[in-house]
């Protein structure tokens, strides 16, 4: 079935363009052979100021989720799916891992800030989804504060879901199918260079002039395989249990009560 929301006096044009990219992401790591977990909902754009955003079925905000139960995530999954290492758990863990990967790296690529807790969804089956693009790129929450200043997000209650540490199994399949995506996506990245040249034009504010050259140096354009995989690893040490995104939560939880 399919159910909706309608926006008014709400611009989903940005909306739109990042489902965009995450469908071209989805199908790039597809044609690599990439068992991964991308969900492009879909948004319309009906005018400047209005449009419809499809919902989506079989999950829940992580805020919700946290006012239903009050569980940190890997209590909530051991509670659904089982104890950790049964093959419940284990199913939901792999799913958890091939969502956070891509999503991380379209987080990254994209620069998708506000990702507070009511902007992330858990579904039924373990995946986590990103919801709600309103800061890319070069826009973002307290504009030249840059409050979210990780890569993407990686809390503690979702390293904990990948094993808990740096050393854990789950967390080095995490980090090796981000690295996956990464090479997959970057062999493609005039693709995405061409889709951003065109919306550019469209006078979206999430842009300025030099916004292509600032994705393709997050991308390491430039450096040898050996040298990206380092930067990888960066981006992974900068993003764990960063700061940045701790603070921003409990903003967020003070000023909107959006649970952490």
């Amino acid at each position: 079935p399919f159910s909706c929301i309608f926006k008014i006096h709400d611009d989903v044009r940005q909306d739109a363009m990042m489902i965009q990219f995450i469908d071209m992401i989805k199908q790039i790591l597809n044609d690599a052979g990439i068992d991964h977990y991308l969900f492009p909902y879909r948004v319309f754009a009906t005018g400047e100021n209005r449009g419809v955003i499809e919902c989506i079925h079989n999950a829940k905000s992580r805020h919700d989720l946290g006012v239903a139960t009050n569980e940190f995530l890997l209590t909530y999954f051991i509670n659904k799916y089982g104890q950790v290492g049964t093959p419940g758990f284990q199913r939901a863990q792999d799913n958890f891992i091939k969502s956070v990967a891509p999503y991380s790296l379209i987080c990254y690529l994209f620069q998708v800030k506000d990702r507070h807790n009511a902007n992330i969804m858990i579904d039924e089956d373990g995946h986590m989804l990103h919801i709600d693009f309103g800061f890319i790129f070069e826009i973002s929450p307290g504009g030249n504060m840059k409050f979210e200043k990780a890569p993407f997000k990686l809390t503690r209650e979702m390293i904990d879901v990948l094993g808990g540490s740096k050393d854990a199994l789950a967390f080095q399949k995490f980090v090796k199918l981000l690295t996956k995506c990464f090479f997959a996506v970057r062999a493609r990245h005039e693709e995405l260079e061409a889709i951003t040249s065109l919306m550019m034009n469209a006078g979206f504010p999430c842009f300025l002039p030099d916004s292509i050259k600032k994705l393709q140096a997050r991308m390491f354009i430039n450096k040898s395989a050996k040298e990206t995989c380092n930067e990888i690893i960066k981006l992974v040490d900068s993003s764990y249990e960063s700061s940045f995104t701790t603070m921003y939560d409990g903003f967020q939880k003070k000023s909107n009560d959006i649970w952490f």
